[in-house]
């Protein structure tokens, strides 16, 4: 199989099927990108509407939806959920026995699947080894030590039945590409393919707050020369704000405790915004001197992690992340501090606050290590990864 780049230009498309749950914020960007410049042409599968539309959020507790485009610019489909549950959070919300049809009739060249914690991805298993189309897998799977012998068991003999059967992995960080030689993927069918925002928008967007950032923050009320600790996400046991109670943008169903804990502990300088769209986002990481945050290993890969070095900032967080040592470097462009350790984290932001013009050069390395992270990367990786199963 030939594909086309900019250096070698060959006739025809290879014709991809992407399949994910529903849409996300962060992969439209590069659905775009395959789209503009690449000659894969694809087709985005979703289980559910989650995302494109208007939908309950329960971990903020109300309805939620994005203020930029999610289904502008590449093709895509909804497939019929036959669950009752209609979420992508269970094993059985999402029943979509469509995505076999549409593999078998649409002899697409290759396949990205998403995951195999969901019923509808392992019938997207099925009807790619149905129709004979090499599958592309991209998880969010780290090694994890918390599951009895019996469960790791079943697990380590169910997958690697599974991916003996897979084409190539796309790994989005290198615990990732741990996991997959854990059961039994060899080097070369493994592609170095991580999360990646779309870099330029931010970098350009918060550029334009930070010139004006004295005003903003006046009207926030700080002081103009005030720095700024900033926090990103809900507010949710998993993301641990109480680590970090200077926490500046986020919403959940800890608001209320933490606002309170400020209120008795005399905290006067920290800021709750409540849920901020993805549009102005930028203008927080812009008025920012710093970037925390503090979660658990829950998230595999926090794209917040690459917003704020796109932004220019120096970024700690905690080891309990797993995607930590991709993007952060210690002494470089940040710091990370063991979690749950309150202290550490507390030295290092005295440190942080106390030579605000090292920052400086922290946030120009992480502007220059997350270069290597974007979209176009991304593309040329998973183009890699189809000529390789051909």
């Amino acid at each position: 199989m030939a594909l086309k780049n900019k250096n070698n230009i060959k006739k025809g498309k290879i014709r991809l099927a992407v399949i994910i749950t529903h849409a996300i914020q962060y992969q439209v960007p590069l659905y775009k990108e395959f789209t503009k410049h690449s000659n894969i042409d694809i087709n985005v599968y979703y289980f559910c509407k989650w995302g494109s539309h208007e939908y309950y959020d329960p971990q903020l507790g109300k309805k939620m939806k994005w203020d930029v485009p999610m289904l502008d610019g590449y093709k895509y489909k909804f497939l019929l959920n036959l669950s009752p549950l209609d979420t992508p959070d269970k094993f059985f919300g999402l029943i979509n026995p469509g995505i076999i049809k549409e593999l078998v009739l649409n002899k697409y060249d290759a396949v990205i699947i998403h995951g195999y914690a969901i019923f509808s991805y392992l019938l997207a298993y099925l009807g790619a080894w149905i129709s004979g189309t090499p599958i592309l897998f991209r998880g969010e799977v780290v090694q994890r030590d918390n599951r009895s012998f019996m469960k790791s068991l079943i697990k380590d003999m169910f997958l690697k039945i599974l991916f003996k059967n897979t084409g190539a992995f796309l790994s989005i960080i290198s615990k990732s590409t741990d996991f997959y030689k854990h059961y039994g993927v060899p080097d070369n069918k493994i592609y170095y393919a991580p999360y990646s925002v779309d870099n330029d928008y931010f970098t350009i967007e918060s550029q334009k707050w930070r010139d004006d950032k004295g005003r903003i923050k006046a009207e926030l009320g700080y002081e103009k020369d005030q720095p700024l600790i900033l926090f990103v996400g809900k507010l949710v046991e998993r993301k641990r704000p109480f680590d970090l109670l200077d926490a500046f943008v986020g919403d959940g169903k800890l608001k209320t405790e933490l606002k309170m804990f400020c209120n008795n502990e005399k905290l006067y300088n920290v800021r709750f915004t409540g849920f901020i769209n993805q549009a102005e986002l930028p203008k927080y990481y812009g008025i920012s001197d710093i970037f925390v945050l503090p979660s658990t290993s829950d998230e595999v890969s926090p794209v917040v992690i690459n917003e704020a070095m796109c932004c220019g900032l120096p970024v700690v967080v905690s080891d309990d992340i797993p995607s930590a040592g991709d993007y952060v470097k210690n002494g470089i462009n940040g710091y990370i501090y063991t979690s749950g350790d309150v202290e550490e984290l507390s030295q290092i932001l005295k440190e942080l606050l106390t030579n605000l013009s090292n920052n400086h050069i922290m946030g120009i390395a992480s502007s220059n290590l997350i270069a290597k992270f974007g979209n176009e990367q991304t593309l040329n990786t998973i183009s890699k990864a189809i000529e390789s199963i051909y």
